[in-house]
Parts: C-alpha cells; structure tokens; sequence
C-alpha cells in the first residue's frame, strides 16, 4: 500500500456544523464507559478482541495535519480557543490537542470532547479494526449514521488532505427527533485499522464551537511505531499451487522460512477447500507477522483474524510462536463459499477443528468436561460466546463441530451452519434437540 497521499496547506477557520448523535444527558467526565449514565456510543463498537498487548515502543507523532476543510466561510465571530491540551489515546494509536476546561470521556468506543459538560455539541474519535478500503469504510459509518435518522442530506464529499493515509472528508445534515443538525465526518484507513473522527452538534449553536472543533480535529495525529513496516515494503510470495499469497516483512522470521510456511498454508488451504466443497475464484493474501507488536501496531488486534471479504488471513509467525495454518484460512473459505455462520459458535467451531494443528481436540474437549470446565452448549448462543473464556471455548466448539461433522456430515452441518435458529434447524436437519446433541458429544468424550 502507498502510503503517501495528498497534502494541502491547512485552510483559513471555516464553518462546519456538528451536531450530537446521542441526546441523552451528560455523563459525569470521570465515568467509566459502562457507566449507566454515559450516552450511547454514536459510532459502531470495534470488534471485541483480547487484551491488547503492551506497547513497547515510544510512538513518534506524525509530522502532518488532517487539514480540515469546511464548506462556507466563518460566519461566527467567537474567538479560537487556545488548544494548550493534549489527549494521548491510552493504546498509543493517536494524539489530539484540545482547549482547556473541555470534559472528555468514553462512549463504548469512542472518547469524546465537549466545550462544556452540558454542551449539546461534541466532538468524537473511534478507532476501528478490520478497515482497508477508506471509500467501503467510510460508508459503512455513513449508514450507521444515516440509519438513525429521519433524514440525511450529504452537504459536500471528497478526498481528505492527509499526508499519511488515504481519507475521505463528508459533510452533513440530517434530522434526529425533530432538530436539525449538520456534522463532520472525517475517516481515513491506515493499514489495516480503521479511525473515525466524528463532530456534530444542533445547527442553531453551531456559531459557538466551530472554530474551535475544526482547530481540534486538524490537531489530530496517529502514532508512528519503530517497528512497524508499511505493507507495500513487504515481501510478497506466490506459491505453484496458486491458492495463496503469502506476505512478510523483509529478511524477518516468516520471511526466511516462507517456503516451508508456504507449503503448510498451501496443504491446509486444498484439505479443507476440498473436505467443504468450496473453490474460490481469487488468491487469498496471508499476512505474517514476526513479532505480536508489530501485528497489534499495524491492525489493534493481538490474534490473528481473517478479512473474509477481501480475502485476507492476518497471522502471528514469530521464533517463538506461530499460529496454525488452518484456522483463518477456514474463515475466508467458508465465509466466501457458505456465507456467514449463524452461531458464532459454529463459525469459530470448524475453524478450529480444521486448523491442520495436529491437536487432538476431541481429547482437549474430554480433559475439560472430566475437570467440570465446559460450558452448557446453550450458554454459548448468540451473544453468549462473547462473554466467555475463550481458553475453553475455543476447545470446546472445537471439538462439538467435530462431533457434528462426524455424526451427521458436511451437507446437514452446512444447514445447521447457516440457519438463523441453530436449535430449530438441529432439529429439522438431523432430528436432535440441542439437549441430545450435547449428552451424545459428551458420552463421546466419555469413551474418547
């Protein structure tokens, strides 16, 4: 990926509108972001990860602005507020300057900036995983935005003149409850972590806070890690067997061993394309990571993941740990060649079984129910795998999975698989209660 992108000189304090998505009251400034009383999150959440790993290198701001552009020119005559403060994001992905006295705290993701406790107008910053394409990503926020209102206009579009990533730049109004408001929207993708810089307030005041929160949104900078490389500095490798794409920093672990990885991958990739009956029609690009920073620095997530949509495999091969060749390749097959799992359950089940680690996970599975570890199967439905330890639960669907295949098949787990109700297609494809499935996989394990 070329990094470099336009860079224009900031432009004179314009107008720009900011309205507040949310119309609950105020949160106390030092509340938790679970607190009861904080406002709902205006932005989508982050896909839930483990605890991100320490950061061990200093981040270096990068040297260049946002350079907001706003649509008319400054009708407001209140005075620029001196930004003399500094917000640096706790996880070490960004820095923004911010006046004094101004209130500051989390919505579930997303840590907001208001003049005042009771301002109605606000401004947000989220970060987001899993983003490549800034025009996808952005329209993704868009209609998040747009769904919760009773009407949208998009004002102006274009290019965001940054210098360190792509971006894209929308202005706004639309009508939430009767009012009108107008907003910025400013998102841009770099490598593979997506940030969102969001302001908005009431039309009606917006005179009182627009310079000000077009100061603050140019003052915005993402970190620069030293061991981060830009993927377009990357080795790339294909291999004969033209499944996979295989990406690694130069001269680093995975890089010098790629032949051998390459073999792994491309072995896992035609056992389980062929075993679920699935070809797809393009390469699948395997991003490996020689250490755990560099892969949280670059994507803010410390496990490896798939991109089903872009075909993508994102994964850990350091001296010392390496992830399985199988797992998130079985994503981006059967994410693309089935469709999406109803159950994540499911989804993250055959992963694992098919994830040509060697293990014996049945007997994993067996080693947890003798130790009375497992979880009731309908205790990880829906949001319930979430909320669990994934230490046994990856096990765990692991092993059930595997039991399902064995005992029913390929066809009828794609049914089950793909079914919105897990319990009722159990039942329709096989005639087993989930409460059945579950004494039969654990008199399984029993004899295992």
């Amino acid at each position: 990926m070329n990094m470099s992108r336009y860079l224009v000189p900031m432009s004179s304090l314009l107008v720009v509108m900011f309205i507040l998505l949310a119309c609950a009251p105020p949160a106390p400034a030092t509340a938790p972001a679970t607190a009861p009383t904080a406002p709902a999150s205006t932005m989508p959440v982050a896909q839930p990860s483990a605890t991100p790993v320490a950061v061990a290198d200093t981040p270096t701001p990068s040297p260049t602005s946002l350079a907001i552009i706003s649509l008319t020119p400054a009708a407001s005559t209140a005075p620029l507020a001196v930004l003399s403060q500094t917000y640096d994001d706790p996880a070490g992905f960004w820095s923004i300057r911010y006046p004094a006295g101004w209130t500051i705290r989390q919505s579930g993701s997303e840590t907001q900036f208001r003049p005042t406790e009771s301002s109605p107008a606000f401004l947000g910053v989220s970060l987001h995983v899993k983003a490549r394409d800034v025009d996808a990503f952005t329209q993704s926020i868009v209609d998040l935005l747009r769904s919760r209102a009773a009407a949208w206009q998009t004002v102006d579009d274009g290019p965001t003149p940054a210098a360190w990533a792509p971006g894209r730049q929308i202005h706004y109004r639309r009508t939430v409850d009767g009012a009108e408001q107008a907003g910025t929207l400013v998102c841009f993708v770099r490598y593979r972590i997506g940030y969102v810089l969001l302001s908005e307030g009431p039309v009606a005041t917006a005179d009182s806070t627009t310079a000000s929160f077009v100061a603050v949104m140019d003052s915005f900078q993402p970190a620069d890690f030293a061991d981060v490389v830009p993927y377009d500095q990357w080795s790339v490798l294909l291999t004969e067997l033209d499944y996979l794409s295989f990406h690694s920093p130069a001269d680093s672990t995975p890089a010098r061993d790629i032949q051998r990885i390459a073999a792994a991958y491309d072995e896992a990739y035609a056992d389980n394309a062929a075993y679920l009956g699935v070809r797809l029609d393009r390469l699948v690009d395997v991003y490996l990571y020689p250490t755990r920073d560099m892969r949280y620095h670059m994507t803010a997530r410390d496990a490896g993941f798939a991109m089903i949509p872009e075909y993508e495999v994102h994964s850990l091969w350091a001296d010392d740990e390496q992830q399985t060749p199988g797992h998130e390749v079985v994503h981006v097959l059967t994410g693309n060649g089935w469709g999406e799992a109803g159950e994540a359950l499911l989804g993250e089940g055959i992963a694992v079984w098919l994830d040509h680690s060697g293990r014996d996970h049945h007997q994993e599975a067996a080693d947890l129910l003798v130790s009375d570890q497992l979880y009731p199967v309908r205790d990880l439905l829906g949001d319930g795998w979430f909320q669990r330890d994934g230490a046994i639960t990856y096990p765990e669907a692991g092993s059930l999975v595997g039991f399902m295949l064995e005992s029913f098949g390929v066809s009828k787990f794609k049914r089950i698989y793909l079914a919105s109700d897990f319990e009722a297609e159990l039942q329709t494809a096989v005639g087993w209660t989930l409460p059945e499935l579950e004494a039969a996989w654990h008199d399984y394990l029993h004899q295992h």
